[in-house]
């Protein structure tokens, strides 16, 4: 057993060395140091497998924020249940994990992990920006995942060993990607229509942004689906079109970057015609093989025809093609496949 552990520390430990795996950066230099040293404590608790950690200068409530807010920035640790129990006496609280696997279990799933994360990784270069690093990751994901709800209990490992998993699936599996290339995630929940999961990432400048893979692997009504950037890269205020964050308790850090230029706002029939030609400018410009639009109160079928035909008299003064209209797992966007006539 104390040669298993050994294994398992000397593994997370080189995958720390070589980027896949960063610490909290949010906002980290503004803890007390007794928040610090407890969030260190528990993450090398967890990381070694150890039944329980004692957490000084602390109370139950921090705990809960503590313990959240690790799992919200390591993907890597996919053995550690978010379900723990506690015990308390004055400002000292013993924490009692949960694991979702054994050790020996844990260690074999990591360096399958490691080996899939350095495939998709592969020849993406650390000279790019980590936006664009970052898309990239994004469409290789999306290329290799099918979406499904439910699930096991780790969903890293059914998004990117068995490739059909949940919202969660594809969150994790993103941050754990980019974690192995060196860029900060977080993980964050909330609504849109219904439970959702999706990333803050930060890029190199300190600047936040949203990316939500789930809802950028759109699928079409004939059964195939493709990759866009209707969710990726996008501040505070363009997801809040969408989607509510829940409130953990833990301040998200603030994303007031520039939004990729992935999504048109529909507006009224009158501006359809405009909004079309200002969508296949940015598909043709970002080689974003889809045209879409948001709703912000849902669309009925009339005003689909309408769109229909704008998107189609565009697609033809741009030398292409509307393949297909789909309505995305979010039934405010609509998309278009488009594509180059051959």
């Amino acid at each position: 057993m104390r040669r298993l552990c050994l294994r398992l520390v000397c593994f997370l430990t080189a995958v720390f060395l070589t980027g896949c795996a960063v610490t909290n950066q949010i906002k980290d230099e503004e803890k007390p140091d007794c928040l610090k040293r407890n969030s260190r404590v528990l993450l090398h608790a967890a990381e070694s497998f150890a039944p329980s950690a004692v957490l000084t200068e602390t109370t139950p409530a921090e705990v809960s924020n503590i313990f959240s807010d690790l799992l919200r920035c390591r993907a890597d640790l996919f053995w550690l249940s978010p379900d723990y129990r506690y015990e308390a006496q004055g400002e000292t609280v013993r924490v009692f994990f949960s694991y979702r696997m054994e050790q020996a279990q844990a260690v074999r799933t990591a360096e399958q992990l490691k080996q899939r994360a350095d495939e998709i990784i592969l020849s993406v270069s650390e000279s790019l920006s980590v936006a664009e690093r970052t898309r990239l990751l994004h469409d290789r994901l999306i290329a290799s995942v099918c979406y499904e709800t439910g699930g096991s209990n780790v969903p890293l490992l059914d998004a990117l060993v068995t490739g059909r998993a949940n919202c969660e699936g594809y969150a994790r599996a993103l941050q754990y990607l980019l974690m192995c290339a060196g860029i900060s995630a977080y993980y964050v929940t909330g609504d849109a229509d219904g439970p959702h999961a999706w990333l803050m990432v930060q890029d190199e400048n300190g600047t936040w942004a949203h990316v939500d893979p789930t809802f950028d692997d759109v699928v079409c009504t004939d059964g195939t689906s493709f990759g866009s950037y209707a969710y990726f890269w996008l501040n505070d205020r363009d997801i809040s079109r969408t989607h509510t964050l829940s409130d953990t308790g833990i301040p998200y850090p603030a994303a007031d970057t520039e939004s990729y230029p992935g999504m048109v706002c529909a507006g009224d029939p009158d501006t359809f015609a405009q909004a079309a030609r200002t969508a296949l400018t940015q598909s043709s410009a970002h080689g974003n093989g889809a045209a879409e639009f948001l709703f912000i109160k849902g669309v009925n079928e009339k005003t689909l025809s309408l769109l229909d035909r704008a998107v189609t008299q565009a697609a033809e003064s741009f030398g292409v093609t509307v393949t297909r209209r789909v309505t995305a797992k979010n039934s405010r966007i609509i998309s278009y496949a488009i594509k180059a006539v051959q």
